[in-house]
Parts: C-alpha cells; structure tokens; sequence
C-alpha cells in the first residue's frame, strides 16, 4: 500500500469525486488516499478496519475464507460505481470484526478516512449518516443480483469473473483462487477455461496466463 502525501492532490481527488457533498464539515476530517496494488488487503478478516474506504478507480473484491483455505466470492467491485462508494461501514456501525476479506484485483485507489481520528465526528454527522443508509440500501439490492448472477451456469461465472479481472485484456495466475470465486471447483474451472479456448474466445500464452480473443461473445456469455 502506498500514499499519497500531497495534501493538495488528495483534496483534489477526493472533490472530483464529490466526497465532501456526503458530509456537514469536510474541513474537520482528516482523508487520504491510499494506493493498492493488486492482491493487497484493504480490509483482513478478524479484524477491524482502521479506515473508511471509499474506493475510486481499480476493481476489488470480498470474500469470505472457508476452512480449507479457500474463499468464496461475496462481492466484485469497482471503485467509482454504484454499490461500491464505501468499504468497511458495517463494521463501523457494529463494532464488530469483519468475517470477511476485501482486497484489490487491479490497481487500486482509495480515499480513506482513518476512524482513530475522525471516528467521533462521523458518529455525530447526519449527512453522512443519511448517505451511510443510502449506501446499504443500495449494497443489499446490489447484494440480491451478485446472489442471483452466482446462480448461474459456471460458464457464465468464469465468464463474468474473467471480464472484470482481465487487465489488458491479459488473466495470469491465481487460478485456483480464481475457481473458489466463481464457486466451482479448480478442475471445473480448467474445463471451462479449455472451452473458451477452444471456441476461439480465450487463447493461452503459457502456463497460467490466458488472454481474451473475443470479448464480445465472452460480454455475451456473461449475461443471465
């Protein structure tokens, strides 16, 4: 994880994306913005975050770690879209760890709010509590597609999984994490992909790297 320092840049940033409409004193808060490469942990299981989130630019996701060592795919999102303005609001209103695991899939950029310091002033401002029960209205509709998309054929799963992770149009490595995601098993996961190359969507470029031909019929797969 890296940081941006300049004070001038973070609130440049963080106006472009109109954060501080969502809040009664943006001049009292302390933001950053933190930059994730991928497969870095924004929020880790058992534990608490430090930091709102609100994510930018980049794609991440959350999961859920079974006991095999394996996760399941809760949520894929990308920052600046709807159902992905804010990370790690549930445990802020709780109190509570979170089961889950939240990490970046691309390049990642976040602003942040570190709750050591601005915790307080969150707890006492009704704007951003009103945008606070917008967000999770917004997250549970969102939440009823994602189950609704996992129902799918796998095909489509990996089909889905694969348009979003893709950078450049390139897959490479993770593939047994990527088939827990798609909730299938690595040999299913393998099958599929050997179906997309042979159908002339995907084309192998060595072990463990994939990118993709045709991403209009991989669009078209993807749809329920």
């Amino acid at each position: 994880m890296k940081r941006l320092v300049k004070e001038e840049s973070v609130q440049t940033l963080c106006r472009q994306h109109g954060l501080p409409d969502h809040f009664s004193h943006w001049e009292q808060l302390h933001p950053q913005i933190l930059l994730f490469a991928p497969g870095e942990t924004l929020i880790d299981a058992g534990g608490q975050p430090a930091f709102l989130f609100f994510p930018l630019r980049g794609k991440g996701k959350t999961c859920s770690p079974q006991l095999e060592g394996e996760q399941v795919s809760l949520e894929l999102f990308q920052g600046g879209k709807r159902g992905a303005s804010l990370l790690g609001e549930v445990e802020f209103i709780t109190g509570l760890s979170t089961p889950n695991i939240t990490s970046a899939v691309t390049d990642l950029t976040c602003a942040a709010l570190p709750l050591a310091l601005d915790g307080d002033t969150l707890r006492r401002d009704p704007v951003f509590l009103a945008f606070l029960c917008q967000v999770m209205a917004e997250k549970l509709t969102e939440n009823k597609s994602q189950t609704a998309l996992m129902a799918r054929p796998l095909q489509a799963r990996v089909a889905d999984y694969l348009a979003f992770t893709a950078r450049d149009g390139l897959i490479s490595g993770g593939l047994t994490q990527a088939a827990a995601l798609c909730n299938g098993s690595y040999r299913q996961f393998m099958r599929v992909l050997g179906d997309l190359c042979r159908q002339g969507l995907l084309q192998r470029e060595g072990r463990g790297r994939y990118r993709i031909v045709d991403r209009q019929a991989l669009e078209k797969m993807r749809r329920p």
